[in-house]
C-alpha cells in the first residue's frame, strides 16, 4: 500500500530510503528485523511488517521531501559529486550539471536536460546556475523518468498484457532501453533465470544496470554502452589499416562523416585542432578508440554551447515566454523521438515534411489554408538561417540542400504559424491546436 501511494504521489523512492525515513519519523514502527534488512540493502518493501497512521504518513512524506527521496549515504555522495563539478562553488553551470548527471549514470543531451529543468521550474531565465538543491531535484526527476521509460518499455513488449515478459520479450525491452553491452547485445545477467519477469522486477533490474555500468560510462566519456557500440562501428569503418588507431587523414574523413558542418568550417577548425591536441594524451598524432570517444564528447559539448547561445538569442528576438518555449520543446522532442541510442553524435532534427504534416494534422488552419503551411515553414527557416549565420557561422543551412529543422528553427516556424493572420487567435490557438494534433 505504501509503495503504491508513493508512486501515485510522484515519489520514485528506493525502498531503503523509505525505510530509513520511517526509522527517523516512527522508530517504534520498524522492527529490528527490518532494520537489519535496511543495513544490508533493501530491494523492495514487500514483506516488511509495519502499519502507519495518517500523521506518521505525513511525517514520512515530509522526511522524504527534505532529502528528495535519497538516503543519507546517497545524499552525502551526491554532495561530493556536486562539489566536484561545481569546482568548489555553491552553484554549477548547465555544463557542470550535464557532466554531473553523466557521472552518476544519467547522461542527458542538451534539449532533454532543458526539458527536465523546465518541468521543475528552476531554470529562471537564460543564464541559470544550479545550487545543490536544484541538482538534487533534477537528479530525482531523471530517476523518475528512468522508471517511467522502463515501465513503458515493459508494457509495450507485454503484448498480451499478461503482466510478465518471457526471455525474448525481456531482451527486446532491455534493448529498447539501451541496456546492452558494448557489443550491442543484451547482457546475459539481466535476463530472468525463471524465464518470466514481472514489471517491478524489470524496473529494478534497469536501475541495477545503470549502477553496474557507472564505471564504464565514466571511462567512456559519459557515453552509454549502446552509444559506445555505435561509435565503435564508425571508428572501425575509418580505421582503414585495422591498427586500432586512426591517423589525421582517417580522422578528417571520420569527422566529416559525424560533424560535416563543423569539420568544414574555417571558423571552427582552429578549435577542432585544439581539441585534438587536448585528447591526444600520448602525443602520437593518432587517436585510439578511447581518445576518440573523449574527442566526440568534447565536440558535442562545444557544439551544444553554440546551440544554447543560438537558442537563447532566438527566444529573445522572437519574444517567446518561458512557458511557450517549454511547451514547444516538448512538442519538438515528442516528434523527434530518441535518436541518441542510435546515433549519439547527431543533433536532434525534424524534417520539413514532418513539421508540415504536424501542422496540417492540427486544427490550427482548419480547412482554409493547407496550401499556406509550406510557405510558413520556409519563412521560418529563412528567419532561422539569418539569425544562425550570425551566431554560429558553421551551422548548416536549414533550407538549402537539406530538410533538417533544429529546435531554434522549429521555434521560428512556430512563431510564424502563431503570428499568421489565417488564425482567429494566433498565438494561443496555434500552440493549443499543434498539441491537439
Amino acid at each position: 500500500d505504501l509503495e503504491a501511494m508513493l508512486l501515485k504521489l510522484g515519489y520514485n523512492v528506493p525502498p531503503g530510503a523509505v525505510l530509513e525515513a520511517m526509522v527517523d519519523v516512527a522508530p517504534g514502527v520498524v522492527s529490528q528485523y527490518d532494520n537489519m534488512r535496511l543495513a544490508q540493502g533493501l530491494g523492495s518493501l514487500s514483506g516488511l511488517r509495519f502499519k502507519l497512521g495518517s500523521l506518521e504518513v505525513c511525517d514520512l512524506l515530509t522526511a522524504l521531501r527534505m532529502r528528495e527521496g535519497f538516503s543519507r549515504s546517497e545524499w552525502q555522495g551526491l554532495k561530493q559529486v556536486f562539489d566536484r563539478f561545481s569546482e568548489g562553488s555553491s552553484e554549477m553551470s548547465v555544463w557542470g550539471l550535464s557532466r554531473a548527471l553523466r557521472w552518476v549514470g544519467h547522461p542527458c543531451n542538451l534539449n532533454r536536460l532543458r526539458d527536465v529543468v523546465a518541468d521543475l521550474d528552476i531554470m529562471g531565465g537564460t543564464s541559470a546556475m544550479f545550487d545543490f538543491r536544484a541538482f538534487i531535484k533534477v537528479l530525482r526527476r531523471c530517476r523518475g523518468k528512468e522508471r517511467d521509460r522502463a515501465v513503458e518499455a515493459f508494457r509495450r513488449c507485454d503484448i498480451k498484457q499478461y503482466g510478465v515478459l518471457d526471455r525474448k520479450q525481456q531482451a527486446a525491452a532491455f534493448s529498447a532501453l539501451g541496456c546492452v553491452d558494448e557489443s550491442g547485445q543484451t547482457a546475459a545477467w539481466i535476463l530472468h533465470e525463471e524465464d518470466m519477469m514481472k514489471e517491478d522486477a524489470f524496473v529494478q533490474i534497469v536501475q541495477c544496470y545503470r549502477i553496474d555500468n557507472l564505471e564504464r560510462i565514466r571511462k567512456n566519456a559519459g557515453f552509454t554502452c549502446a552509444e559506445v557500440n555505435c561509435f565503435r562501428q564508425i571508428f572501425s569503418e575509418f580505421d582503414w589499416d585495422g591498427s586500432g588507431d586512426v591517423g589525421r587523414k582517417e580522422l578528417c574523413h571520420l569527422l566529416e562523416f559525424c560533424f560535416p558542418a563543423y569539420a568544414n568550417s574555417p571558423v571552427w577548425r582552429p578549435q577542432l585542432v585544439a581539441l585534438l591536441e587536448e585528447v591526444d594524451t600520448d602525443g602520437s598524432s593518432t587517436l585510439d578508440f578511447l581518445e576518440f570517444l573523449h574527442l566526440m564528447r568534447r565536440i558535442v559539448e562545444e557544439r551544444d554551447k553554440d546551440r544554447l547561445k543560438l537558442e537563447r538569442l532566438t527566444i529573445l528576438e522572437l519574444g517567446l515566454e518561458a512557458q511557450e518555449v517549454n511547451e514547444f520543446r516538448k512538442l519538438f522532442l515528442g516528434l523527434v523521438g530518441d535518436v541518441g541510442n542510435i546515433k549519439p553524435y547527431l543533433e536532434e532534427f525534424l524534417g520539413t515534411e514532418q513539421v508540415s504534416n504536424m501542422l496540417m494534422s492540427s486544427r490550427a488552419f482548419g480547412d482554409r489554408a493547407f496550401h499556406m503551411v509550406d510557405s510558413l515553414v520556409i519563412k521560418g527557416l529563412l528567419d532561422a538561417d539569418c539569425r544562425g549565420s550570425m551566431v554560429c557561422p558553421h551551422r548548416k543551412s536549414q533550407h538549402k540542400g537539406t530538410e533538417e529543422v533544429d529546435f531554434p528553427a522549429f521555434l521560428c516556424i512556430m512563431k510564424k504559424v502563431a503570428d499568421s493572420s489565417l488564425m482567429d487567435s494566433p498565438k494561443q490557438k496555434a500552440k493549443d491546436s499543434c498539441f491537439a494534433g
